[in-house]
């Protein structure tokens, strides 16, 4: 009969055997990225962050979809993550997501909103005072033909 150390001990080499496999092993996300009609996206930057993190956290793994808007991001451990992805002209989506050791997680993302779009001219330009009050009468300004001094 076996005393209860051998017991805990043939446990721990068991635990053990079988644990070692899963911390080296890396965990495959597979997924793809659309607009909001279905259509598959290319070239959106899509990142796997901690869910602890708020969606601000450093990214653990990145990529680029290819042009079948196909990604693939590689973790180095299962756990809960965001799926952040960026596409030119659409609002940033997070998705929460949850990758377990068996390494086959797949996801699909779809962007949503049209970002409204920004555009900003700056003007910048050297006048003084006296320049507004007291302008050089050797400027003169054509308006429909007719001479103006400005």
């Amino acid at each position: 009969m076996f005393s209860p150390r051998k017991h805990l001990a043939i446990l721990v080499v068991l635990l053990t055997r079988l644990s070692l496999p899963l911390l080296g092993q890396e965990i495959t996300l597979k997924g793809h990225v659309t607009d909001p009609q279905g259509n598959r996206l290319p070239n959106a930057s899509v990142q796997l962050i901690r869910h602890d993190s708020g969606g601000k956290g450093q990214a653990f793994g990145q990529t680029i979809s290819g042009p079948d808007g196909q990604f693939e991001i590689r973790a180095a451990s299962a756990g809960e993550f965001d799926i952040r992805v960026n596409a030119e002209g659409f609002r940033q989506v997070i998705v929460p997501q949850s990758i377990h050791p068996s390494g086959k997680s797949e996801i699909a993302v779809q962007m949503g909103q049209i970002s409204s779009r920004v555009e900003t001219v700056n003007v910048t330009a050297d006048v003084n005072g006296t320049d507004v009050r007291s302008p050089d009468p050797a400027e003169k300004v054509f308006v429909r033909e007719d001479l103006l001094d400005a």
